[in-house]
């Protein structure tokens, strides 16, 4: 017998978020063929193929985050937990050294990725087209003189000095909820507990309509699969054997927009520009971003091969039809091996940068993808309503980005050009220029002429060639690149024995997993990542599991005859111990974490009655998983944040050179054996480490701090290598300050952009995969399933689970990092500045420990992201003749239990909050209910041809709204996932 089947789907949705849709093609083959080969067996080939692709703009299930709602709020005090502004708006250049100071609000805010001396685009919502802005006369503009200002020559060749008389600025944004509160000038107990909030009044941006995005970002996935099995049994299919061959390959993508700090609307709170021209957006609502939150790629190819072999053995073959052939019955003996290949090849790349040439202008000199001085910015005006003469921001109905964000081809930049051009002027001669102090208020200052921006090219403007992923460079724009080779080879055995009659049916089973990994990540060439992988064989990991599991169910066939209406009853129990075949997992130092382990038990009853009318199922479960991945993002249970664990380490590192460049190049402090090519530059970060009495910065204090940090520097030479780090350990313990400018891998920290980025973008080198962290769980319920045919028409399906889960056994390795790192960032070495804001001692604190404390605090209570309760109910019914046959109507309800949201601080004796979340008190969600509806009609067209339509309506009668996810824990909603109301889809299938 040969038979074939062909298929294809074109699914075209499209969503209430405009321009949302998601475009589906697939196409399917199938080749079956049957000889009769042998006349006691069977023989089936089959081939299976699948093209698919998938072309999607998707919707957004959050909010944007609320940076507009709090301009309008008044300022209040120090101690409360409402944001407000009063309004405010400020001069970027004036107000420059007042709001960079460490207890300003505004020190780490910014318009989108507004914060280097990189170029920044400005559109109107509706155009693709940059435009001017006032007297820059063009779409694009260098967002700020370079902050050092550095003096070169024509030809790039940095001088040494600085223009003091170009007076620096940086556009201020207005900071979110945790910026705001985690701030020293809020004073806010228990302040690092509290999370951004988002936008939730649809009249100011209706998101449930609105893609904030517009046709600006995409996802894709592409893949081919091939499946090849063949089969053969013998002796009236008694024994046989399967061999199946599967070749899958598949790659998916993001092209992306807005990142996730990006996601948010704001308003332009800066008074000028900062060449010193009106700015003449200052009031307008906006959304910004960079081309540095890229995109990704993944690419898997998999390979995979099993051989299944069966016998099954009869009593009756052997003894004949008797009474001992029934209680020993037949029992079926299964042997499986297998072999599982999967390669992934995780890409990450920008979606647009300038060449070098703009770096190499600005005085930056030669950089590579991974600094901001290569990244283009963007910032989209939503509207031009000047919100400064309105009292809310309700009602303003803004609209979506509409026009086009991905500059090609070249731009024209406005920048401060640091070449010397005045001919015939002494740079020793006098010359006087205005600075704004820390207060805003002008002071005179005696310098030279070097000081003077009139002998400089000054603002000027260059055309700069733009690198464009989409456009033909995306090869140039990789910043990270990550293959893993994964290899699972499996055996295992079963036995099914089915004894007096079929009443009592056993099964046992055994697995072992042996799984062989190796990873490598791409190599960086200037920053650039090539994709050119090379494993190290010596760095293979091979794992080895065993399964087992056993159980069976009793069809008490007894009571068959004693029980009413044909009711029938059966016992059931399993037992399992798994082993979870996957890729190794790194832990935070790099170390390899044990796979997971889990023990399962359950055991319930069956019941059919009424004639195999109502069949219900009651099972009770536990399972216990030991080194199970925590939920949740990198570093599972810290959210976003997790990156300060290599972060703060390695970007103080470069922070505390600045800090000698600093203090040598003012005379402050004469470091001992500070390399000479160092002492170029007077960065501003290390001013407020340590200052005397008068406010001045102390010189011999910040040296100290310097020193404590490199020589108790706690992270191992392996950790370091692991994350990429360039940082050689033993020369940072060195007591000389010369090994500690070579402990870091770069000409100057300048250079470095006092940010270095690790090699592997946060992957661990041997695992490809960033580090995880893991606890033990408990989940423990009951599940009931119940089937009825109410009439032979109209079926009822009913299923409900109680669940328990608890959490407990934190990895041993994020507890010793915690304590580690901690103490380390809690003494000295913690007063280093994060680009002279907070402490990177405040950094890790309110990024890390206050998450930490959090998880440590929910071991044993219930686990917040499982409801105790579910349940779902489903009916169809089908009419079967008359007028009406082939037409059938269905609908279901679906109910789940309220979730935990949040917690409440504790309080001390007096009542008053403290520092730390309370279980026992904590904040719920709503319970969720919904319905839906379907109703279809299908009928034959020809003999071989079936055609059935079908109208699904989801969510039935029900509005748009906001669903919580996340509460602070002053009670107020942070969080929201957008839950879309009624929504209804026709389908049309085809059937031959």
């Amino acid at each position: 017998m040969l038979a074939f089947r062909v298929a294809a789907l074109d699914d075209k949705t499209k969503y209430k978020q405009k321009p949302a849709f998601n475009h589906d093609r697939r196409y399917f083959g199938a080749l079956r063929f049957d000889p009769k080969l042998f006349a006691n067996g069977s023989t089936s080939i089959r081939l299976n193929y699948e093209d698919g692709r998938v072309h999607a703009n998707r919707p957004r299930d959050l909010p944007p985050i609320d940076r507009i709602t709090p301009w309008f709020k008044p300022a209040n005090p120090a101690g409360t937990t409402d944001f407000g502004m009063g309004k405010q708006t400020y001069d970027p250049i004036q107000q420059y050294n007042q709001l960079i100071q460490q207890d300003s609000l505004f020190k780490n805010t910014f318009m989108g990725r507004l914060y280097a001396a990189d170029v920044a685009m400005y559109y109107y919502a509706n155009e693709s087209e940059a435009n001017a802005l006032n007297s820059l006369n063009h779409g694009t503009s260098a967002m700020q003189a370079y902050m050092n200002n550095l003096v070169v020559d024509a030809n790039g060749n940095r001088l040494g000095g600085n223009v003091n008389g170009a007076l620096i600025g940086r556009y201020f944004g207005i900071p979110s909820m945790n910026q705001w509160i985690t701030s020293p000038v809020t004073g806010v107990t228990g302040a690092a507990n509290y999370g951004d909030i988002c936008l939730t009044d649809k009249s100011i941006f209706d998101f449930y309509r609105n893609l904030l995005d517009g046709d600006n970002k995409r996802e894709w996935q592409r893949w081919k699969a091939a499946n090849f099995a063949l089969s053969q049994t013998f002796f009236d299919n008694r024994l046989g054997f399967e061999f199946v061959y599967d070749r899958q390959r598949y790659q998916d993508g993001q092209l992306n927009l807005l990142g996730a700090p990006e996601y948010t609307i704001s308003i332009d709170i800066n008074k000028t520009l900062v060449d010193g021209s009106p700015n003449p957006n200052c009031g307008k609502p906006f959304v910004a971003a960079s081309g540095q939150n890229g995109g990704t790629e993944t690419f898997i190819d998999r390979d995979s091969f099993r051989l299944t072999a069966f016998a099954e053995l009869r009593a009756a073959d052997l003894l004949g039809k008797n009474t001992l052939s029934k209680i020993i019955g037949r029992h079926l003996f299964t042997g499986v091996a297998s072999q599982d290949g999967k390669v992934m090849d995780n890409r990450g790349f920008l979606r647009f940068a300038t060449d070098p040439s703009f770096s190499l202008a600005t005085g930056q000199g030669p950089m590579g993808l991974n600094n901001a001085a290569r990244y283009i910015d963007w910032v989209a005006y939503l509207g031009n309503t000047d919100f400064r003469t309105k009292d809310s921001a309700a009602g303003a109905n803004l609209s979506r980005i509409t026009g086009t964000i991905n500059p090609t081809g070249t731009m024209k930049v406005r920048y401060f050009s640091p070449v010397w051009n005045a001919t015939g002027i002494d740079p020793a001669a006098p010359y006087s220029y205005i600075s704004y102090d820390a207060s805003a208020q002008p002071v005179s200052n005696a310098g030279t002429q070097a000081d003077n921006p009139a002998n400089y090219v000054g603002w000027t403007t260059m055309d700069v060639d733009v690198m464009n992923a989409t456009n033909g460079d995306l090869e140039d724009l990789y910043t990270s690149g990550t293959k893993n080779d994964n290899r699972i080879r499996s055996h295992g055995l079963t036995w099914q024995g089915y004894f007096w009659d079929d009443s009592l049916v056993t099964t046992l089973g055994w697995r072992q997993d042996s799984v062989r990994h190796k990873a490598a990540s791409a190599k960086l060439v200037d920053g650039t990542a090539v994709m050119d992988y090379a494993y190290d064989d010596n760095d293979t990991r091979t794992t080895v599991g065993h399964s087992l599991s056993w159980g069976g169910v009793w069809h008490l066939k007894m009571l068959d005859k004693v029980l009413p209406a044909g009711t029938k009853l059966s016992l059931v129990y399993n037992q399992a111990e798994n082993f979870k075949a996957d890729a190794p997992r790194g832990d935070v130092f790099g170390h390899p974490i044990a796979n997971p382990e889990a023990k399962t038990k359950e055991y319930g009853v069956a019941l059919s009655t009424l004639h195999d009318r109502l069949n219900l199922r009651l099972t009770h479960f536990e399972t216990k998983q030991k080194n199970a991945t925590l939920t949740g993002a990198t570093g599972g249970g810290f959210g976003g944040n997790f990156y300060l664990f290599w972060a703060c380490p390695y970007w103080s590192a470069t922070e505390a050179l600045a800090a000698l460049e600093g203090i040598q190049a003012t005379g402050l402090y004469d470091v001992p054996g500070i390399p000479a090519e160092y002492v170029k530059n007077n960065w501003y970060s290390w001013q407020t480490i340590a200052v005397d009495a008068n406010g001045n910065p102390d010189g011999a204090r910040i040296f100290q701090i310097v020193s404590d940090f490199f020589q108790n520097f706690p992270l191992s030479q392996y950790t370091c290598d692991q994350y990429g780090l360039q940082l050689d350990v033993a020369k940072m313990h060195s007591s000389n300050p010369a090994d500690w400018f070579e402990a870091v891998g770069a000409d100057t920290p300048t250079d470095q952009a006092l940010g270095a980025q690790p090699l592997y973008a946060g992957v661990l080198k041997s695992f490809g995969t960033g580090p995880t962290a893991t606890n033990d769980t408990v989940s423990k319920g009951w599940e009931l399933e119940a089937t009825a045919k109410i009439t032979p028409n109209w079926d009822l399906t009913l299923n409900a689970s109680k669940t328990n889960a608890v959490r407990s056994n934190l990895s041993p390795s994020i507890i010793e990092a915690m304590q580690v790192m901690t103490d380390f960032f809690n003494t000295d070495a913690g007063l280093i500045k994060w680009w002279g804001g907070p402490t990177f001692q405040a950094q890790w604190n309110n990024g890390l420990v206050a998450a930490y404390n959090a998880l440590l605090a929910q071991e044993g209570s219930q686990a917040a992201e499982v409801p105790e309760w579910r349940a779902n109910l489903i009916t169809t019914y089908r009419f079967g003749s008359g007028r009406l046959k082939g037409l059938y109507v269905g609908g279901a309800y679906r109910w789940e239990d309220r979730r935990i949201l949040g917690y409440r601080l504790m309080k001390d004796s007096s009542g008053k909050d403290i520092d730390a979340i309370n279980v026992n008190d904590p904040m719920y969600g709503p319970t969720s209910s919904h319905c839906d509806l379907w109703v279809g009609y299908s009928r034959d067209i020809t003999a071989k041809v079936n055609w059935r339509i079908q109208l699904n309506v989801r969510n039935l009668l029900e509005a748009d709204k906001l669903v919580p996810v996340s509460m602070n824990p002053d009670g107020v909603l942070a969080l929201a996932r957008i839950q879309e109301g009624m929504s209804w889809q026709i389908s049309n299938t085809f059937s031959f």
